[in-house]
């Protein structure tokens, strides 16, 4: 069972890399990145929330990526790696905490997604 979980993780990484490395959009119009959102979003389903709350910490974790997307519509590029970042760190507190498990994969989702945005922000 671990090593199913193991592999499905490196498949998601091996994927995430191939949609960092031809990041450009898929139809003329759509924003940057806008499919690495789509991905974070898929593997956050695969996230087993264990809390009373899990509904909810799953709600709010989908509506910090829905904001950060928001965002990269709007070209608001640094604010949607600032919302992506709220959304990796609340991951990684409920995972510490015991409250979310099988992690990894949405976390390389989500550091996917800021590494593909991050070169868009104006210095």
């Amino acid at each position: 069972m671990e090593r199913m979980k193991a592999i499905r993780a490196l498949a998601l990484v091996a994927l995430l890399a191939a949609l960092v490395v031809s990041a450009s959009p898929a139809v003329a119009g759509d924003p940057p990145c806008s499919g690495m959102m789509t991905a974070a979003h898929a593997a956050l389903d695969d996230v087993e929330f264990t809390s009373r709350m899990h509904e909810k910490d799953e709600a709010r974790l989908h509506a910090k990526l829905d904001a950060a997307e928001d965002k990269l519509d709007a070209g608001k590029y640094a604010d949607a790696v600032r919302k992506l970042r709220d959304a990796w760190t609340k991951l990684d507190t409920l995972s510490s905490t015991g409250k979310a498990e099988d992690v990894s994969g949405a976390m390389a989702a989500i550091e996917a997604a800021m590494a593909c945005i991050t070169p868009y922000i104006a210095t």
